[in-house]
């Protein structure tokens, strides 16, 4: 039997299932590596990504030619540097790819299925997420940890700002799945409570100062999308000079944990945040080398392996960089794309757009641009399932930010 014809037969369907929920938890080792990302989603994606090859769908094969396309250059241009293929972008990008092709099968299924898997990866993040706060991890320890006390936890990614950046992704991929149940229907309600829960996760859990701000950007372009009064308002509050009472409050707040830090910072003097933040720091850094170098090369692929070596070559050219860099990662998914392939990356990036702009109203699409750039220039994993599961969903229709289109 042909591959593609068994991964539409009942026990086909039961496979993407099965991969679709390993991609839910991409960080969990079960304790048998010490990587950071794991590989069980990627082997099992593979027959998929092949099926995709072989079946008349132009979608799938868009995506299969983006891979073939950054893959091959990219292999090309890490052999040129350092004379032998690097194995991780094969690896990130047929996860990305297997993502993608995956979650549109996937989306052929009842939205309720999709929900189900949604409500069991949430209830079993946020159950190690209160595992790990108790300190009883060690009893089951399934990801490799990295956080301290002033830290919130990672429950089933490596850091808290990962954490973070997986229940963002959540809220907005549950937010366009309850736009193809009917309003007012259990499933619709259970999706209100599983964006709740993530909104709880990345407060009150993770804790990540990152994870809040880029909630606090896109709340902010939500105002200036649908109500332009209030964000002006706010924008003179600010300019004029905020409340000194407010200030004071939180100045005089002990800085237990990061984001309150951060915060504190931020009202004192807002310039030096980037100068006060390594982190901050160096993924603005990270963010801002990775784009100007792709203007100044003209768009021609880098590939992944001189990333280091061409941001030691800014370094003193940008005087708020702090730190150099000390390995050729790029911690932001849009800079990290553009710098290793290139005009290459056109074609994923048209592909995200023409989902996007699917949506009615433009108001609508405008917010999910903004919101997909904002997230998307933090440091999330290019190969993380669920930025394939993400892209998928911007495609579902229903889901508004009006009452009716505009």
């Amino acid at each position: 039997m042909k591959i593609y014809s068994l991964l539409s037969s009942k026990l086909g369907k039961k496979y993407i299932y099965l991969s679709a929920v390993v991609g839910m938890f991409p960080w969990v080792s079960f304790g048998l590596n010490e990587y950071d990302t794991q590989p069980w989603f990627l082997i099992l994606s593979l027959p998929i990504i092949v099926a995709a090859l072989f079946q008349n769908k132009p979608e799938e094969r868009s995506i299969f030619a983006f891979l073939a396309f950054s893959i091959f250059t990219i292999l090309c241009i890490d052999v040129m540097y350092v004379g032998i293929p690097e194995v991780r972008p094969i690896a990130v990008y047929l996860s990305l790819g297997g993502a993608i092709i995956l979650y549109s099968r996937f989306s052929q299924m009842d939205a309720e299925v999709r929900i189900r898997l949604l409500l069991f990866s949430n209830v079993v993040w946020i159950s190690y997420a209160l595992i790990q706060s108790l300190g009883l991890d060690n009893i089951l320890p399934l990801v490799v940890s990295r956080t301290s006390d002033s830290r919130g936890v990672t429950s089933l990614a490596t850091e808290p700002t990962f954490y973070a950046l997986f229940n963002i992704l959540e809220i907005a991929i549950i937010f366009k799945e309850k736009s193809q149940v009917q309003a007012k229907t259990k499933w619709s309600r259970i999706c209100n409570l599983l964006i709740a829960l993530s909104f709880i996760e990345i407060f009150f859990l993770s804790k990540s100062a990152m994870g809040i701000l880029i909630l606090f950007f896109i709340f902010l372009w939500y105002l200036f999308i649908r109500h332009q009064i209030i964000f002006l308002i706010a924008l003179m509050f600010y300019v004029l000079g905020l409340d000194d009472t407010i200030v004071n409050a939180l100045s005089s707040l002990e800085a237990e944990t990061r984001p309150l830090q951060l915060a504190q910072d931020l009202i004192k003097d807002p310039s030096a945040l980037l100068l006060v933040d390594q982190s901050i720091n160096q993924r603005i850094s990270s963010l801002y080398i990775s784009y100007r170098a792709s203007f100044d090369d003209f768009f021609v692929p880098h590939g992944s392996t001189i990333f280091q070596e061409t941001s030691a070559g800014y370094f003193d050219s940008i005087s708020w960089m702090t730190n150099p860099f000390e390995n050729n990662l790029i911690l932001s998914f849009i800079g990290s794309i553009v710098f290793e392939a290139g005009f290459i990356s056109i074609f994923l990036f048209y592909f995200v757009f023409s989902k996007i702009f699917v949506n009615p109203g433009w108001r609508i699409r405008l917010f999910w641009l903004g919101a997909f750039v904002i997230v998307f220039s933090t440091a999330v994993p290019v190969g993380l399932p669920l930025v394939g599961y993400y892209v998928v969903a911007m495609g579902f229709r229903g889901a508004n930010l009006a009452s009716k289109p505009v």
